[in-house]
């Protein structure tokens, strides 16, 4: 059995003392985390254990890092978000996001009723999508992308 050094609570895993400490609820000392692996008497079986475990809570938090859809700029909030967001984003084979990709141009923040075109703002949500489609700012701005995209390719062929 394993003990908390704060609330001498017993555990019989080390992995169960470790979800113990990273608990939202902390124990009676609410003082910042303790080093789990001073706090913990036992085999170094059981430490190579706790270190596979600290990774893993380590590999989580990493991944509950916030990130943006490479397509519209969206913020979710877990990368498991991000992915199923990515699968239906409405931008996702829309040919200016496709070229600015290819060209590696920022996309810029994401804006759900402000048309980065023409800059006109929308009402409502559908409304913005009803604009996205039709906008002749952004058939021009195809354009020029292509002819960005071309001229490098020229640039790019070796004599």
């Amino acid at each position: 059995m394993i003990e908390c050094e704060i609330c001498k609570k017993q555990f019989e895993y080390p992995s169960w003392l470790l979800r113990h400490y990273y608990n939202k609820k902390k124990c009676k000392d609410n003082e910042t985390k303790l080093n789990v692996e001073t706090s913990i008497n036992c085999s170094d079986d059981n430490i190579s254990i706790l270190e596979k475990v600290q990774q893993k809570v380590e590999n989580d938090i990493i991944k509950e890092q916030k990130t943006d859809c490479m397509y519209c700029g969206k913020i979710l909030s877990t990368r498991c978000n991000i992915l199923r967001h990515e699968k239906d984003c409405k931008f996702k084979n829309e040919p200016a996001i496709e070229l600015e990709i290819e060209l590696g141009i920022s996309i810029g923040p994401y804006k759900h009723t402000t048309c980065k075109f023409c800059k006109k703002e929308c009402n409502s949500r559908s409304s913005y999508n009803h604009h996205i489609k039709i906008c002749k700012t952004k058939d021009e701005y195809v354009k020029e992308l292509i002819k960005i995209r071309d001229s490098n390719c020229r640039n790019n062929i070796p004599k």
